[in-house]
């Protein structure tokens, strides 16, 4: 006999390809050890399914002419006496049970609680349980927090877009409800919740867990740091199966090469390798220029620091570096055209009389200048329209066309029609809104394992050995978390602090301590921290004041989602986890080497 073919091959297909794929690699590289490490049963065997035939169709009740042919051997009394007693046996086939279908269902909470590690961790379980070589069970899996929402996990592009499903709200009662009363389960159906012990604890949550508690098969708790809690409902009551902790750090030490860029490599929208971070500036406090040639579409800027920006929608938090310009500065005329081949920035230098058009998709840039030039005081600035764009002096009406060679035309006075137009072009621009603070004089520790700027005394500013100090802090921002749950920078003033200064600064933008962790300023908007523990990876902060920031590393962001970069390969992280994991250890580590060498 030869043995039934499985279709072990397409879960392995399956996990080579999760594994292969930047996005879904950490989730691949946790299913084969939730396999190994998670103990339910993966085959049931249903009554549906047994072999008839033998004993079990033998009987001692009957009809005569299902009576055993066995039977007729025994002698004319002894048959009788068996027939009498009924000790006679009958043929009785027994009528095959009614198929049943046994199914799983996974239920998967994408509330904030469960944002980050947790919901990998959901994922590769569910993904576990629904393609174990071994398993023959239906499975169905939803994503429950304010709504109910199936999930795909058959394919590398299913799990992806369930991983970026998340639900800003506290817990997944309104989900789970809503599932209880629309899937009422059956004797063949398991029902799985997968969430973290700290989702459960609202009251809420509490009150629908109890009041469908039958319903539920099993419990999975998920924790940040890789534990896994397995409860099984037996008798109407939780038991606990089994913990194990999966070793995250070793899974996922060696990520795909493409999900290994260096910040400057990260492959963006506008010039190729120009934005230098992980996560998106904030909008700057110093714009020269701020554009926004589609009403419903995004904003550029452009500013004293010799950048071309790009925003979200409107005025987003975040900002996109699209292009650097040494000759950008105050006085500069500015204007933005979009066409087909990509965006086209145009800077005007009056006091030149020469103006450039940058590609800001192929990076490509030519000149063109205008000798006759004169400022108009009615019509001050540049305006693109009809695929071209326009300049209106006091009696002549330039026209710039962007080519390889831009053509410069002049025709004599200033229609109507470009009147409307120039009037139209004034109607998109907004004013500078409140931004990135960039000023720095100095970066200290406080020991609450938090960063502080400008924080450090007038009278210890000139202190050269390390050490702890105190001191009255006076117009410091400190790094704290929020009531909210974010990150915030705060004004400090006549508080007193325990403090760590760098007892370096290596030059106007970075800051080093005793232990040799290093602070770069970027002054527009970007502090980026690296630490002397190899372990700790270099992370990124945004530096604005009376806002929710953001943090990010290469792999992991959380705060606002319009300072997240596009096209990086990035896992949402709960804030407060962030700032525990990243800010207070690069903190800690800083603390710990003053306190050994005072």
């Amino acid at each position: 006999l030869e043995p039934e073919p499985t279709e072990s091959g397409s879960e392995g297909n399956l996990m080579e390809a999760l594994q292969a794929e930047p996005q879904t690699f950490k989730l691949g590289a946790l299913v084969p050890h939730v396999w190994a490490g998670m103990n339910i049963p993966y085959h049931l065997a249903l009554p549906g399914g047994q072999p008839l035939g033998g004993v079990s169709d033998i009987s001692n009740r009957g009809d005569l002419e299902r009576l055993l042919i066995s039977e007729y051997a025994n002698d004319s009394e002894v048959f009788l006496s068996r027939l009498a007693n009924g000790e006679a046996l009958y043929l009785r086939r027994e009528e095959p049970p009614a198929s049943e279908e046994f199914q799983r269902i996974i239920l998967v909470d994408i509330s904030m609680k469960n944002w980050g590690t947790p919901k990998l961790i959901a994922l590769s379980i569910l993904v576990a349980i629904a393609h174990h070589p071994k398993s023959d069970i239906t499975c169905t899996a939803f994503a429950v927090g304010n709504q109910l929402m199936p999930l795909d996990f058959t394919t590398v592009e299913g799990l992806m877009d369930a991983q970026q499903l998340l639900e800003g709200t506290l817990h997944a009662e309104v989900g789970l409800e809503r599932f209880m009363q629309e899937h009422i389960p059956s004797k063949q159906t398991e029902v799985f919740f997968i969430s973290t012990q700290a989702a459960t604890e609202y009251p809420a949550m509490y009150r629908v867990l109890n009041e469908y508690h039958h319903q539920f098969t099993y419990w999975i708790n998920v924790e940040h740091d890789g534990r896994v809690r397995l409860f099984k409902n037996r008798f109407n009551s939780k038991h606990l199966l089994q913990e194990f902790t999966l070793p995250l750090d070793r899974l996922w030490r060696n990520p795909p090469k493409e999900a290994k860029k260096h910040p400057s490599e990260i492959a963006l929208t506008g010039s190729p390798g120009v934005h230098p971070y992980p996560l998106l500036f904030p909008v700057p406090n110093n714009a020269l220029a701020i554009y926004r040639p589609n009403p419903k579409g995004p904003s550029y800027l452009s500013t004293r620091q010799k950048g071309v920006f790009k925003s979200g929608q409107g005025m987003g938090l975040g900002m996109e570096l699209l292009a650097e310009a040494s000759y950008i500065h105050k006085g500069c005329k500015f204007a933005i055209l979009e066409q087909n081949e990509g965006l086209v920035w145009l800077t005007f230098v009056p006091q030149t009389r020469r103006g450039y058009l940058v590609n800001l998709s192929s990076g490509e840039e030519t000149s063109f200048s205008l000798p006759n030039w004169r400022d108009s005081i009615k019509h001050a600035e540049f305006f693109s329209t009809e695929g071209a764009f326009y300049y209106l002096g006091f009696r002549y009406t330039y026209r710039i066309e962007p080519h390889d060679s831009p053509r410069v035309t002049k025709t004599e006075g200033v229609s109507p029609e470009m009147r409307e137009a120039y009037e139209n072009r004034l109607r998109t621009r907004f004013p500078s809104t409140a931004g990135s603070f960039s000023k720095v004089t100095n970066i200290s520790i406080s020991t609450t394992q938090t960063l502080v700027i400008n924080g450090m005394p007038r009278l210890h500013t000139a202190v050269q050995s390390p050490g702890i100090q105190g001191g009255h802090v006076k117009q410091g921002k400190l790094l704290r978390l929020s009531t909210q749950g974010g990150m915030e920078w705060v004004s400090i003033t006549r508080n007193h602090l325990r403090y760590v200064q760098g007892e370096n600064r290596m030059d106007e933008n970075h800051f080093k301590f005793g232990d040799g962790s290093i602070v770069e300023v970027d002054k527009r908007g970007i502090l980026t921290c690296r630490s002397s523990d190899n372990d700790l990876p270099v992370f990124y902060l945004t530096m604005v004041m009376q806002n929710a920031n953001a943090g990010a590393t290469e792999l992991v962001f959380t705060g606002p989602k319009d300072y997240k970069a596009p096209h990086t390969v990035q896992e949402p992280m709960d804030t407060r986890h962030f700032f525990e994991t990243y800010v207070q250890a690069f903190c800690k580590r800083i603390i710990r080497w003053y306190e050994a060498n005072a």
